[in-house]
Order: C-alpha cells, then sequence, then structure tokens
C-alpha cells in the first residue's frame, strides 16, 4: 500500500538508472513521494516504500525537486564526492556505499528518450570504469 501525501504533486518524472553490480542496466522509477533504496547481501539495489535495515538511503520527492540522504551510517558520493543529504540534480551519478551501486539519476519533463546520448554513454563508461 501507497503512503503518498496527497499535498505533495509529482510533476515530472524520475528515475534511477543502474550503471554497475547485478542491476547494471536496469531502472527503478521514483514513482513515490518518499522511497528508500536498499541493498541487500547479493548488491542488488532496489527502492521501497517503507524503511528496513538495508536501507542505504531516503528518497524524497516534493514539488520539482528531489531530495537524497543518507541513512544507517552510510556513505553517498555524489559525482565523486561524499555527499550526505541534499537535492539532486538531472544526469547525478550517485555511490551507494564503498562497493556501490552506482546509478545515475534522470529526470524527464514529459517523456524519456528514447536513446541516450554519445555523451551519456561516455559517461556511464569512466563512471563503470571508476
Amino acid at each position: 500500500m501507497s503512503r503518498v501525501d496527497p499535498a505533495r504533486t509529482l510533476t515530472f518524472d524520475a528515475l534511477l538508472e543502474h550503471l554497475t553490480g547485478p542491476a547494471r542496466s536496469t531502472v527503478d522509477w521514483l514513482s513515490e513521494a518518499e522511497l528508500f533504496l536498499c541493498v541487500g547481501p547479493d548488491r542488488l539495489p532496489h527502492l521501497t516504500d517503507v524503511w528496513n535495515e538495508t536501507a542505504i538511503a531516503r528518497l524524497s520527492r516534493d514539488g520539482d525537486e528531489v531530495a537524497i540522504e543518507a541513512l544507517n551510517d552510510h556513505t553517498l558520493w555524489i559525482n565523486k564526492r561524499v555527499f550526505g543529504n541534499g537535492r539532486l540534480r538531472d544526469k547525478d551519478v550517485i555511490e551507494f556505499g564503498e562497493t556501490g551501486p552506482i546509478s545515475r539519476f534522470r529526470r524527464f519533463e514529459g517523456h524519456a528518450p528514447i536513446r541516450w546520448t554519445v555523451d551519456e554513454i561516455a559517461d556511464d563508461t569512466f563512471a563503470y570504469i571508476r
């Protein structure tokens, strides 16, 4: 059951595109006002609307912004910088903890593109090599 606050309006589409690990080349849509990113022992990331002990980060949507907050003493890196909490921007690369996974935040007004640009593919390659 979803716990979406009706006062929050989801005016855009957003997703996490997983760049590494067992979920590589998959996406998770940020369809709720608040979601938790969890990573199990298999290093497979998944989003849930219920907090649990495997939660690494909380993602909150409010109006036109998405905020991210590190949980349970985990460290996040956003664009190769240590990050505790704040707002995400389109194309931010997020590393969830020392061993990943690494994901890219994507934000879309209207609809998602059918194809990624050459720059986006190159950025993904460099993030994966890192």
